[in-house]
């Protein structure tokens, strides 16, 4: 009888310790929806995650951690990339993340670069770097109609505009400031036709990044 009730002790402390090591707790983040189900073997995140926070690398769908590695931030996991930029031909205030798509006005998504990027999360240094092609070797999937004159924003402060025409880099003026720190690049004096724009974006003093579009003077 003794016996019996000591398996049955042990059946149980065994259970007890399985559940305790796969039974996992959910949390929510306020990024669109991301939750992790954490428990001491692993880490299951269901990424759901706005494209355009900072570092975002949004990912989709379901990722599994395993121990040991599963006890780290929200951060640690998220893909070490740059964020998406989008100029547009009218100028919106208030957030960096707005959906030009259902605002009426035209935009196209600027074309990532060269961009070397680095991060400090929970003791890690994250790097990632790539040199991409220049911008005229480029292709761009939409051409930005604007006409001569017009101003393109973007939704960052901006930095080293240059301007081709076929391959030609041309003379071009400086970005001009504007409320809620959106950029403006003046289209003054150019000739009709396709016209490829650089810039680069400055994340912070670690992390900069090569931004290109293609627009169509008309």
């Amino acid at each position: 009888m003794k016996s019996k009730k000591r398996k049955i002790l042990l059946v149980g402390i065994i259970v007890f310790f399985i559940i305790i090591l796969v039974f996992p707790i959910r949390m929510v983040y306020l990024d669109g929806g991301t939750a992790t189900y954490s428990a001491i073997l692993y880490k299951v995140i269901h990424w759901s995650g706005f494209s355009d926070n900072y570092f975002s690398g949004r990912k989709n769908g379901w990722e599994i951690i395993w121990f040991p590695n599963n006890f780290h931030s929200l951060s640690y996991y998220k893909k070490l990339e740059p964020i998406e930029i989008y100029a547009h031909t009218e100028y919106i205030g208030g957030s960096f993340f707005k959906d030009y798509s259902d605002s009426g006005i035209k935009y196209v998504k600027c074309n990532i670069g060269s961009y070397s990027l680095l991060k400090n999360v929970d003791g890690k240094k994250f790097t990632s770097q790539n040199t991409s092609i220049h911008p005229v070797l480029q292709d761009y999937l939409n051409v930005l109609e604007v006409k001569a004159n017009d101003m393109i924003y973007v939704a960052r402060p901006i930095e080293n505009i240059q301007v081709y025409k076929l391959d030609s880099l041309i003379p071009f003026p400086t970005n001009v400031h504007f409320d809620d720190s959106y950029f403006g690049i003046a289209l003054k004096d150019l000739d009709y036709g396709e016209y490829i724009i650089s810039f680069q974006y400055k994340h912070d003093s670690n992390n900069l990044t090569t931004y290109s579009f293609k627009i169509n003077v008309t």
